[in-house]
């Protein structure tokens, strides 16, 4: 890298944009409970080799280019990093809503938890599981398959190069679909189990109006949602994780 360095900094910053764009909603990474010196640190150990690896495509538009292309190109980049990180993310809102409707179906809707992955307070088993499932996707390094990702965005979408957003909001709808019916698929055992709970509970209400039903079933609605849930989780929370590992090899 024989060049001024002005130049050298100047395509650094320019990786450093998406790079830093797309941790910042990585999961786990991009959790408000992650420090943001952390954060930064990251990003700039990740931005550095980066830039090495693609100083030759970055050399020429780097000289060529005025100050305010410059400065545009780091505003597009950013948001190129934002949209690489969030469609990462979307397998985790995809499992947050569909655990909290799972949560709901057997009656602990209300038990809120400490909100861990996000700012706001989640239902206790929904944290549960987006914790876990948090937590494998770094003990089987998926977090480097993350990192491993931002290198290859540059294949697709080239640094200086302006997209549409028509074609990233497409992209970023294409991912929700996905995820959504992954997800969907997995926590369909325990949404029908919900469903099929709720709705005995409903016909034996309509059958004996006189007695409280609903308040003499719920307990037993709880503990059987937490039996069902204890049964399986182990094996959902896997299943998750290696949907999430294939998900992401598919790009």
């Amino acid at each position: 890298m024989n060049a001024p360095l002005d130049l050298i900094l100047e395509a650094w910053f320019v990786v450093f944009c998406r790079v830093a764009g797309c941790i910042m909603m990585l999961p786990g990474l991009g959790s408000d409970r992650a420090p943001v010196r952390v954060k930064l640190y990251i990003a700039i150990a990740v931005s550095a080799p980066v830039t090495i690896y693609l100083w030759p495509r970055l050399i020429e538009p780097i000289s060529a280019a005025p100050l305010v292309s410059t400065a545009i190109a780091c505003v597009s980049e950013t948001i190129i990093g934002v949209l690489i990180g969030l469609t990462c993310r979307m397998f985790l809102f995809a499992v947050e809503t569909m655990f909290t409707g799972v949560t709901l179906s057997i009656g602990l809707g209300n038990a809120l938890g400490a909100p861990i992955n996000e700012s706001e307070p989640t239902p206790a088993l929904t944290a549960l599981v987006t914790v876990g499932l948090t937590a494998l996707i770094f003990a089987m390094d998926l977090h480097l398959e993350l990192l491993r990702g931002i290198g290859i965005s540059y294949d697709h979408v080239a640094p200086f190069a302006l997209q549409s957003s028509e074609s990233m909001l497409r992209e970023v709808l294409k991912a929700l679909e996905e995820a959504y019916l992954v997800v969907f698929r997995i926590a369909s055992p325990f949404l029908i189990f919900g469903l099929i709970s709720n709705i005995s509970v409903a016909f034996l209400n309509k059958m004996t109006p006189m007695v409280p039903v609903y308040f003499a079933v719920t307990p037993a609605l709880i503990f059987g949602g937490l039996a069902f849930l204890y049964a399986f989780s182990s094996d959902a929370l896997g299943e998750l994780a290696m949907e999430y590992a294939a998900w992401l090899a598919k790009g």
